[in-house]
């Protein structure tokens, strides 16, 4: 196998020997020729193999999933906190500046309530 330097040696060698390999050479850099060599490395495995790789792919894939959720949630959180703390100046700018609360609220797009609970919490 050191002996083919292009990859096009290195692909008709995969095609002519695929089903009598059974290790990936260690000079193969193309990803679609590795992939090929891997593909053809699971043609080989039992039925007990194959149900043990796809088990371990669907829990990857759940993992995937929960962390792809985790992180979004996170985002979600930390922008509703960005919001909620720029809404917050807002109020407490408007008012120190001697701005009537229902003027604030309807500035702000906020309900009268959540100004006054705001401006209590500063006060």
């Amino acid at each position: 196998m050191s002996e083919l330097k292009t990859l096009t040696e290195k692909w008709v060698y995969f095609i002519k020997n695929a089903e009598n390999l059974e290790v990936i050479p260690k000079n193969i850099h193309d990803a679609g020729l590795k992939s090929a060599y891997e593909e053809a490395n699971i043609q080989t495995w039992t039925q007990e193999e194959l149900d043990a790789y796809d088990y371990v792919f669907m829990r990857e894939e759940d993992e995937r999933a929960k962390y792809d959720k985790a992180i979004k949630n996170a985002v979600k959180s930390a922008v509703k906190s960005a919001v909620k703390a720029k809404e917050e100046e807002l109020v407490i700018g408007l008012w120190k500046n001697g701005v009537p609360t229902d003027v604030i609220s309807k500035s702000a797009k906020l309900p009268i309530e959540q100004v006054q609970e705001i401006l209590e919490k500063y006060t």
